[in-house]
């Protein structure tokens, strides 16, 4: 036996039904024109294809027996407590990103969701907030790698002395970049204090005076008439421009160009500009930093 014609409308008091609504909320859907209407003898009909349409890009409105809302809407978009709970911040944090511009948006019932093309291309051009396929994958590096504190803990230094430490042998660690912080790779450390126990052993002992022979005190020496190098501290919290390049070994008005270019960020204390420490080990320890340092394309 053949099927009948498919059914293309329903009455309005069937909508209703479906969507669990009284008479005002149902009359109100209508009024607001969220789906095709006809008039069949007189009397107002839902076309069905334009309803379910609408169901598939709405969140607000729920069947009472049926599949959930939203099925379309939630392949084009996040809402903000879904995207929140992806990258494990705080929703107040993904309003912060849009008032920044970060991704695009789109209002759907009064709520403000985005848009996952957006959202894409945000996500793909920075390393700070991971998804929980990206954060397993950082695990791995993590395991491979130490952070800063972490090399201070291990040598029994501050951290201050840590970036001494990596100053002093700039070609002696591997970088690596995990949610957007710099890491050392175990390898190269491990390959550095190896060959910082080396060293020593290498060193010649020297004879310690015995009991009996009294060690002569060492003639002292006389003062030097030329004048004593510039020595710059490396615990400052910032440096004027001047100890900057030093420690960036560039010429003072190159270090100025580079303020006033944006390329190297600065504050200004008390009409003084100064460069914080972050940012010059920033720019001695990142390889981008070092390319543009040796003049490198």
């Amino acid at each position: 036996m053949a099927d009948g014609p498919r059914k293309t409308t329903m009455p309005v008091r069937e909508m209703r039904e479906i969507l669990g609504l009284g008479k005002t909320d149902s009359y109100w859907l209508l009024k607001k024109e969220f789906f095709d209407v006809v008039l069949v003898n007189g009397k107002m009909r839902v076309v069905i294809e334009s309803f379910e349409k609408w169901y598939a890009n709405q969140v607000k409105y729920s069947k009472v027996n049926g599949p959930p809302p939203g099925e379309q809407l939630k392949q084009k978009s996040y809402s903000i407590t879904d995207l929140a709970a992806l990258l494990r911040v705080s929703e107040t944090t993904i309003y912060d990103l849009i008032k920044k511009g970060c991704f695009e948006t789109e209002l759907v019932d009064y709520r403000t969701r985005v848009l996952k093309q957006s959202f894409d291309q945000w996500y793909a051009s920075q390393s700070r907030y991971r998804t929980p396929e990206d954060r397993a994958k950082d695990r791995k590096l993590e395991n491979a790698t130490i952070s800063m504190p972490e090399m201070a803990r291990m040598l029994g230094v501050t951290r201050e002395k840590v970036y001494t430490i990596i100053y002093n042998d700039k070609n002696a660690f591997e970088f690596v970049i995990v949610a957007d912080r710099k890491r050392i790779t175990k390898k190269s450390f491990q390959a550095w204090l190896h060959s910082r126990e080396e060293k020593k052993l290498s060193q010649p002992v020297k004879p310690q005076p015995t009991e009996t022979v009294k060690a002569e005190s060492p003639p002292k020496e006389t003062p030097s008439v030329k004048e004593k190098p510039v020595e710059v501290r490396l615990d400052k919290p910032s440096y004027p421009v001047k100890e900057a390049a030093i420690l960036l070994e560039l010429p003072q008005k190159v270090v100025y160009r580079m303020v006033q270019s944006g390329d190297l960020k600065a504050l200004t204390i008390n009409r003084q500009i100064r460069i914080r420490r972050e940012e010059i080990f920033h720019w001695l320890y990142d390889r981008k930093g070092q390319s543009k340092l040796r003049g490198e394309n």
